[in-house]
C-alpha cells in the first residue's frame, strides 16, 4: 500500500464521516466505514486495514479540523431466554465528531445565534 493510496483512503473516510455527521448527526458505524474502504480498494485484503485507516483519520481530524473522531462505547443489552441466541454479542463500534475547542472559545468564535435559532 503506497503512501498515496493510504492518504486517499484516509481522505475518503474523513469526507464520509464529515458528511454523515452533517447530514443527520447520527454516529457513523464502523461497519459502514469498513464497507467504504473495501469498495475503494477491493484488491486490498489486508487484515485490520480499516483499523489503520480509521486511526490515521482520527489523527488527521485533530490536526486539520480541530475535531476528535471519538469511538462510542455502547453497552450490549443482555438477552435472556430464546432471544439470547439471536442477539449479537457486540453492539458494533460507532464514531462521532467532537470539537476540541474549549466551550468558551467555541461559544465566542464558532457558535452563531442564527444556528441556535434554527434548531429551536
Amino acid at each position: 500500500l503506497s503512501a498515496e493510496e493510504k492518504d486517499k483512503l484516509v481522505a475518503e473516510v474523513m469526507r464520509y464521516v464529515l458528511f454523515s455527521q452533517h447530514k443527520d448527526g447520527a454516529p457513523v458505524q464502523r461497519s459502514k466505514i469498513s464497507e467504504l474502504i473495501t469498495t475503494l480498494s477491493p484488491t486490498l485484503k489486508r487484515v485490520n486495514l480499516a483499523g489503520y485507516v480509521i486511526a490515521q483519520a482520527q489523527v488527521k481530524f485533530v490536526k486539520v479540523f480541530g475535531m476528535e473522531m471519538k469511538e462510542l462505547s455502547r453497552m450490549a443489552h443482555k438477552k435472556t431466554g430464546k432471544d439470547r441466541t439471536n442477539a449479537p454479542t457486540d453492539p458494533g463500534k460507532e464514531y462521532i465528531l467532537k470539537s476540541t475547542l474549549p466551550a468558551a472559545a467555541r461559544k465566542r468564535w464558532v457558535d452563531r445565534a442564527e444556528d441556535n435559532a434554527a434548531k429551536a
